[in-house]
C-alpha cells in the first residue's frame, strides 16, 4: 500500500469537514415578523425557545442584541401637496418601514426582506443605536418580513 492511497480518504474527509465549517459561517435561517394585522408565525425571542438554525448576536446575558419591528404609513403624494388639491396623502399607497434597535457594543449588519422574496435591504446597526429603513411601497397596509443577522 502506497502513502498516497492512504491520504485520499483522509483528504476527502478533510474537504467534507471544511465544507461543514464554512456552512456554519452563513447567517442561518431568517427570523420572521409582520405588522399588526398580517399573519405572524409563533417565534419567541427567548433563547431557549429559538429553533435550531437561527443565528444571532447575543449580549453577555444570552439575550438577542437586535430587536426589529415594522410599520407602514401612507405615502406622501408631493404632487398633491403643491397642487390645487387639499388631499396630502395618497391613501392607496403605503410605505413599508423597518425599525431596528441594537443594545450591544458591536455593530451588527442585518439583511431584511419581504417574506419569501429576494426584495431586500441591508441595515447597518451601530452599537447601542437605532436605524430605520424603507422596505418598499405597496397598496397593502400590512406586510410580512424576515431578517437575518450577517456574521
Amino acid at each position: 500500500m502506497r502513502a498516497t492511497d492512504f491520504l485520499k480518504p483522509t483528504t476527502l474527509l478533510f474537504l467534507l469537514l471544511a465544507s461543514e465549517i464554512s456552512k456554519g459561517q452563513e447567517s442561518g435561517r431568517p427570523i420572521e415578523g409582520a405588522t399588526g394585522g398580517a399573519y405572524q408565525p409563533n417565534q419567541s425571542s427567548a433563547l431557549s425557545d429559538l429553533k435550531p438554525g437561527i443565528r444571532m448576536h447575543l449580549d453577555p446575558y444570552g439575550k438577542p442584541c437586535v430587536s426589529v419591528a415594522a410599520y407602514s404609513h401612507p405615502k406622501t403624494d408631493f404632487g398633491k401637496i403643491f397642487g390645487a388639491e387639499h388631499k396630502i396623502f395618497a391613501s392607496d399607497e403605503y410605505e413599508h418601514m423597518i425599525t431596528a434597535r441594537n443594545h450591544c457594543s458591536q455593530m451588527i449588519k442585518l439583511k431584511v426582506c419581504y417574506s419569501d422574496t429576494r426584495n431586500c435591504v441591508t441595515v447597518d446597526l451601530p452599537s447601542y443605536g437605532n436605524q430605520r429603513a424603507s422596505l418598499g411601497i405597496s397598496s397593502d397596509q400590512e406586510f410580512r418580513y424576515q431578517y437575518t443577522e450577517q456574521f
